[in-house]
C-alpha cells in the first residue's frame, strides 16, 4: 500500500511537469508563429512603401476600417515603365493594406488596383480613394498578409513613413502573446 501511495505521488508530479511543459511548448509555438506572421507582413508592406512616392500616401489608420493606400510604379509584369520623352516613372497601380475580420480572426489584407492608363504624376482614382472602396470591390483579389493583427499605425514625415503593426494571438487556455513591430520606411520615388 505504501508502494502504491509513493507511486501515485510520483506519477502525479510527472503529470504536472508534463502539463507545464506542454503549456510552455504551446506558448512558445504561438509566439514564434506570431513573430513570423508579423515580420512577413512588415517586410511586404515596407517593400511596397519603399517604391512609392510620399505625395501618394494616404493614411486611414485613425478611421475604420484601418489601413493605408499608396501608388506603386510596378506594372502587371513586375517591371517599371518610363515616359518616352521625360523619362519619368509611369504610375498605374494603387495598393491598399487594410485590417478586416474574417471568421473571427483579424487579418491584414492587401489589394491592388490598376488604372487603365499610366500617369507620370500619380492621381488616386475616385473609385478607389478610401479603404472602404478597396474593401468592397470584389473584383480585386484580396491577399492575406498577416493574421491576428490588432492595429496598424502610420505617420508620414517628409518622405519617411513610420509604421507600427501590433499583433495579438490569445489561445483560449493561455494568456496568449502579443507583438508590436515598428520600422521607418523611406519612400524612394
Amino acid at each position: 500500500m505504501v508502494y502504491c501511495a509513493i507511486f501515485g505521488v510520483i506519477m502525479t508530479c510527472i503529470y504536472w511537469v508534463l502539463v507545464a511543459s506542454m503549456r510552455y511548448y504551446n506558448i512558445a509555438n504561438y509566439s514564434v508563429d506570431l513573430q513570423q506572421n508579423g515580420l512577413s507582413a512588415m517586410t511586404a508592406l515596407s517593400h511596397d512603401l519603399s517604391e512609392s512616392k510620399s505625395n501618394t500616401f494616404t493614411n486611414f489608420t485613425a478611421s475604420t476600417p484601418k489601413g493605408v493606400i499608396f501608388a506603386s510604379p510596378r506594372q502587371l509584369n513586375g517591371s517599371y515603365s518610363y515616359h518616352p520623352d521625360t523619362r519619368l516613372l509611369m504610375w498605374t497601380k494603387w495598393i491598399c493594406y487594410y485590417i478586416d475580420t474574417t471568421d473571427g480572426v483579424s487579418c491584414l489584407y492587401r489589394k491592388e488596383y490598376y488604372k487603365q492608363t499610366s500617369e507620370a504624376v500619380p492621381v488616386i482614382p475616385d473609385t478607389h480613394s478610401t479603404i472602404e472602396q478597396f474593401k468592397s470591390d470584389s473584383s480585386l483579389p484580396r491577399k492575406t498578409m498577416a493574421k491576428y493583427i490588432d492595429t496598424i499605425n502610420a505617420s508620414l514625415s517628409g518622405n519617411v513613413v513610420e509604421l507600427t503593426l501590433t499583433f495579438n494571438n490569445s489561445p483560449s487556455t493561455d494568456k496568449g502573446n502579443s507583438l508590436s513591430i515598428s520600422t521607418k520606411v523611406k519612400m524612394t520615388n
